[in-house]
């Protein structure tokens, strides 16, 4: 039903053409997990949030498709076009190849080419208002902030208000981990681009700090203080107050760690995971080590083939593949290891469905052109996020997780580089403030 609600509320949006909230709706359906606890809903039959996301996205594409004013495109935005039609045109090629070769079902080349029809997004993205974008980055800012104080609330108080509480055996009660947008977030408030009172920036910080604690996630931990560090080094010189700031926050983290809580048992268990590995140990367990080994055989197996090499092995639903390939992934709802569909790291899903060509095309024409345009720009608070945001999940998050692997990763960063693209056209700082 949680679906169904949105849709509902989406109805008055786009009778009164509010776009911000309908995308706001979008990212909610695309990452129900991480919100509500449950990715797939029942009403009027069984089906996936996401899917649901996607058919919203369409209607969004659609209704601002109809929009006169066709918006101005500068040089960042037609590189970024032309890349994504470098990439389309691949995965054109690899559809030829499954339809021909790998006798993959129709459907699943419509499904392919449903999951990456986000990126027609940067098609549409000029014809969005300045005031609309504005809109819909303190919208992202305000939800984040109202649910991470929802997560801290369930787990203090043993309580279920979103449904998304986690808990996990050996370790505890923990609450849930931070929505894939919260980085994004974090990023916009520390770097400025979200102009914010000092008060309401310092209770956010205290606030995702804590939840960052009680969670007990290593990987989030070690993202939000990445994007932290590249913040304080890349703005501005470095001068006394850095130093005794960064002495503070050395002293924080030696507070955490030498205390007995999740997170520092976490750590702990990794470097056993670490040890472990380098003395060649046969039982190996824990997340970091079932990553590296999923990865290992992945790669292991498109090896073998030279059309893997170059395709992956193609867009095949986990449905319709008949052999087990693959003894390492999750379990899914049968009780088997997922051959295809195994969602904790970027990199397998990458190889998998595009080869070591289409990853390379995907990073080369798509990937670091949103980098190269934040670095270039990077002056500017939202373009200096822009950049952070990407090299922390090409270079790390991608490694605890799926994000960057799929084209509804790209919707918040097409939207930042049109407000980087306008504010440096029109020579003045494009902070999240002003109006159209």
């Amino acid at each position: 039903m949680f679906d169904v609600v949105l849709f509902a509320l989406s109805i008055p949006c786009f009778i009164r053409n509010k776009v911000a909230p309908i995308m706001l709706m979008i990212l909610c359906l695309f990452y129900a997990g991480s919100i509500i606890g449950e990715g797939m809903g029942t009403f009027p039959f069984v089906h996936n949030y996401r899917d649901s996301g996607i058919f919203l996205y369409l209607l969004l594409l659609c209704n601002l498709s109809l929009r006169s004013k066709k918006g101005y495109e500068g040089r960042d935005i037609r590189l970024i076009k032309k890349g994504i039609l470098v990439f389309f045109l691949f995965l054109f090629l690899s559809y030829i190849v499954d339809l021909c070769i790998n006798h993959v079902a129709l459907s699943s080349i419509f499904k392919s080419m449903r999951d990456w029809s986000v990126l027609l997004f940067i098609w549409i993205v000029p014809k969005l208002r300045n005031t609309e974008i504005y809109s819909f980055i303190r919208m992202l800012f305000v939800f984040t902030f109202i649910l991470t104080i929802l997560f801290i609330v369930e787990s203090l108080f043993n309580i279920s208000i979103t449904g998304a509480v986690r808990v996990t055996e050996n370790v505890g009660s923990r609450a849930t981990i931070p929505w894939p947008l919260s980085l994004f977030v974090w990023g916009i408030v520390l770097s400025g681009a979200l102009k914010v009172p000092n008060s309401w920036k310092i209770i956010y910080i205290a606030v995702v700090v804590l939840h960052l604690i009680i969670c007990g996630s290593r990987s989030h931990f070690i993202a939000f203080t990445l994007v932290l560090l590249m913040f304080f080094f890349l703005k501005g010189t470095i001068n006394i107050k850095k130093v005794m700031v960064s002495i503070f926050a050395l002293i924080a983290m030696v507070v955490i760690f030498s205390t007995d809580n999740i997170l520092s048992e976490r750590f702990s268990e990794s470097r056993q995971e670490l040890s472990d590995m380098h003395s060649g140990s046969k039982e190996v367990e824990g997340n970091f080590s079932f990553r590296i080994l999923l990865l290992e055989e992945r790669m292991a197996y498109i090896n073998q083939n030279i059309q893997y090499t170059i395709f992956g092995i193609g867009n095949v639903q986990e449905r319709d593949l008949k052999r087990n390939l693959f003894s390492i992934g999750l379990i899914n709802d049968d009780n088997e290891v997922a051959q295809l569909d195994t969602g904790d790291i970027a990199w397998p899903l990458l190889l998998l469905r595009l080869g070591y060509v289409g990853t390379i095309i995907y990073l080369c024409f798509i990937y670091f052109r949103g980098m190269a345009i934040g670095w270039s720009n990077r002056k500017n608070p939202l373009a200096l996020t822009l950049f952070v945001y990407l090299f922390i999940h090409l270079f790390f998050t991608s490694f605890t997780d799926y994000v960057i692997s799929n084209s509804l990763f790209w919707l918040v960063p097409f939207v930042s580089i049109i407000l980087v693209e306008r504010g440096k056209i029109e020579r003045r700082n494009c902070c999240l403030v002003g109006s159209d």
